[in-house]
């Protein structure tokens, strides 16, 4: 993606936790940084949102990745503010 202004972003996740224990996400940069760590509840069988704050990122083009570092989600969505 390209980011035209160097800024702190929010994350919003939408997804899905069917299970009884909360799921873990790290977002990371293309060389491996971590940029945050989410915790992702359980939600039965409802989506929801969740966001993750105080994402710092300059300006260029930038690779995202999401990890599943515990349990396993559906994701619907994911939108950088």
């Amino acid at each position: 993606m390209t980011i035209n202004l160097a800024k702190e972003y929010k994350m919003d996740i939408r997804y899905n936790n069917e299970s009884a224990t909360s799921s873990r996400v790290s977002i990371k940069d293309e060389s491996g940084e971590i940029l945050a760590q989410i915790d992702l509840p359980p939600t039965d069988k409802e989506w929801k949102t969740i966001s993750a704050q105080k994402i710092n990122l300059s300006k260029g083009e930038k690779k995202l990745r999401l990890y599943f570092d515990i349990g396993n989600v559906n994701i619907n969505f994911f939108e950088l503010k």
